[in-house]
C-alpha cells in the first residue's frame, strides 16, 4: 500500500492542512527508515507491535521527548486506522499501545507588580488601539474570562458582563475581585475618549 494514498487521504477527506500532512509523512518515513535499518523489514505494513516499541526504545534513548514521540505514535496509529478503514489490514498493531507519561507544563501566574508593569500607560498608545489592548490584557487578568467569551462581548453589553462574572465570581473569591471589576467597569471613561469600534 503506498503512503501517498494515506497523505491523499489526510489531505482531502481529513482537509488536513499542507503542514499537517507534511508531520505526518516525515514521522512515517523515519518509522519505515528504521523499520529497513535496523530489522530489513519493508514495507511499513509489516510492522508488527514489537517493531513499534523498538522504535519507540530507540527514539526515547536518541533523546526525544516523551511528547514527541507520542506525536509520531499518533501519525502512525492513524496510517494504521487508515488501512484497517479500507480493509487493506485486519488488525491495528497499536491497538493496545499506551501513550508514554508527560509533564504537566506548569503555568505560573503573574505577580501583581508585574501585571502593573505590564499595565503600564508608557506600554501603550493614546488612542483607540492603546486603550482597547490595555482594557483586553487586564480583563483576562481580572475576570479569568476565556477567549470565546471576550469575542463575543459587545461594547452596549460589556458592563452587564462584567456583573454576571463578578456574581459567579463572588462565590469563592474576595472582595477583591468586586473592586477590580468596578474598576475594569470604569473604562468606559477612557473608551468614550475615543471613537469605539464595534468589530473590534
Amino acid at each position: 500500500m503506498s503512503l501517498d494514498s494515506f497523505f491523499d487521504y489526510l489531505e482531502v477527506e481529513k482537509n488536513y492542512s499542507p503542514n499537517t500532512v507534511q508531520a505526518y509523512r516525515n514521522d512515517l518515513n523515519v518509522f519505515n527508515k528504521y523499520l529497513v535499518d535496523e530489522h530489513s523489514l519493508s514495507p511499513l505494513t509489516d510492522a508488527n507491535y514489537s517493531h513499534i516499541r523498538s522504535w519507540i526504545v530507540s527514539l526515547v534513548n536518541n533523546g526525544l521527548s516523551n511528547r514527541s514521540v507520542n506525536r509520531k505514535i499518533t501519525s502512525l496509529n492513524s496510517y494504521f486506522k487508515f488501512l484497517l478503514k479500507i480493509d487493506f489490514i485486519n488488525e491495528n498493531p497499536l491497538v493496545n499501545h499506551k501513550a508514554l507519561k508527560t509533564q504537566k507544563k506548569i503555568q505560573l501566574p503573574f505577580s501583581e507588580s508585574e501585571m502593573f508593569a505590564a499595565l503600564s500607560s508608557d506600554n501603550f498608545e493614546n488612542s483607540f488601539t492603546g486603550v482597547r489592548d490595555r482594557f483586553i490584557i487586564d480583563l483576562f487578568y481580572t475576570t479569568g474570562i476565556r477567549r470565546i467569551e471576550l469575542i463575543q462581548i459587545k461594547s452596549k453589553n460589556y458592563l452587564s458582563f462584567f456583573l454576571t462574572k463578578q456574581k459567579i465570581h463572588s462565590q469563592n473569591t474576595n472582595a477583591v475581585v468586586v473592586i477590580r471589576i468596578a474598576k475594569l467597569a470604569n473604562v468606559s471613561g477612557a473608551l468614550s475618549k475615543v471613537v469605539i469600534n464595534e468589530s473590534w
